[in-house]
């Protein structure tokens, strides 16, 4: 009897050991397999956008830097400064996520060499920058009015020709995506049919995060800041954003002619 209660007692020790072995292990388990979840942004809509890149009537930012020409017997430079301001805007009360702001002046006005040289100066461009939920098109000036009749009546715009059925209206094709928010590094966006190329080139590409120190009012301010690239085969821009402030800085450089163009934030104004 005393050798049965002996065995019975092994087992039942046995079993309160396993037992409690395999709830340790799977407490270990519980403790290990914990799931962070990260919050999405949504409803990214034109408030949100016209902050991240501050587009106001009255804003402006001014870029200095130079205009650099290079051949096999000297290099030339050219101080530049360009303006890049907000002069208008248009919108559609029934359509709370198109906008479009007339615009004067780009960075991107400097690489004009030819222009630049005829009248001694850099040529401010007009174009418009149309807001479309958390993407921003510029839109060219030969196509403003167009463009500014579609988003007061409410009309379509068309991202290519293939969403456009031949025999209605003609048709404003969204050609030039110049951003789309909030950045991150790695986004990719620009041109659908270019965004799966392996060699980085012919669309909008997120290449590095960084910090932007600015003095403003005797204080020295910091930004996030995001490096931007878009490439070609005969040529690059690089640009540098700070969400909240704008473009801080401008890079173009053509590889066969060898003509760049550096611009930097100087000076800007920003309405709250």
């Amino acid at each position: 009897m005393t050798k049965n209660k002996e065995i019975i007692t092994t087992i039942v020790c046995a079993i309160i050991v396993s037992t409690t072995s395999i709830l340790s292990a799977f407490i270990a388990r519980e403790k290990i397999t914990n799931y962070e979840v990260r919050e999405i942004p949504t409803g990214y809509n034109l408030g949100k956008v016209t902050k991240y890149f501050p587009l106001a009537i009255g804003n402006y930012w001014i870029y200095t830097g130079r205009q650099i020409t290079r051949n096999d017997e000297q290099t030339k430079e050219k101080n530049v400064n360009i303006k890049m301001e907000v002069v208008d805007c248009y919108k559609n009360n029934n359509n709370a996520g198109v906008a479009l702001y007339i615009m004067r002046g780009h960075p991107l006005d400097a690489a004009d060499f030819e222009s630049a040289s005829k009248v001694g100066k850099v040529i401010q461009s007009k174009y418009g920058f149309l807001l479309i939920a958390n993407k921003i098109y510029k839109i060219r000036e030969s196509r403003l009015n167009e463009a500014i009749e579609r988003v007061q009546s409410g009309r379509t715009f068309y991202v290519d020709t293939s969403d456009w059925e031949p025999g209605t209206e003609s048709p404003v094709i969204l050609e030039e995506c110049e951003f789309e928010f909030p950045l991150f590094k790695g986004l990719r966006y620009g041109d659908n049919v270019q965004l799966a190329r392996n060699d980085y080139r012919y669309f909008w590409y997120v290449d590095d995060y960084m910090n932007y120190r600015y003095s403003e009012n005797g204080h020295l301010r910091e930004y996030p800041q995001f490096e931007i690239a878009y490439l070609t085969n005969p040529d690059s821009l690089k640009l540098t954003f700070a969400p909240y402030l704008g473009i801080t800085s401008y890079e173009y450089s053509h590889h066969g002619s060898r003509m760049e163009v550096n611009l930097t934030l100087s000076d800007y104004k920003i309405c709250d």
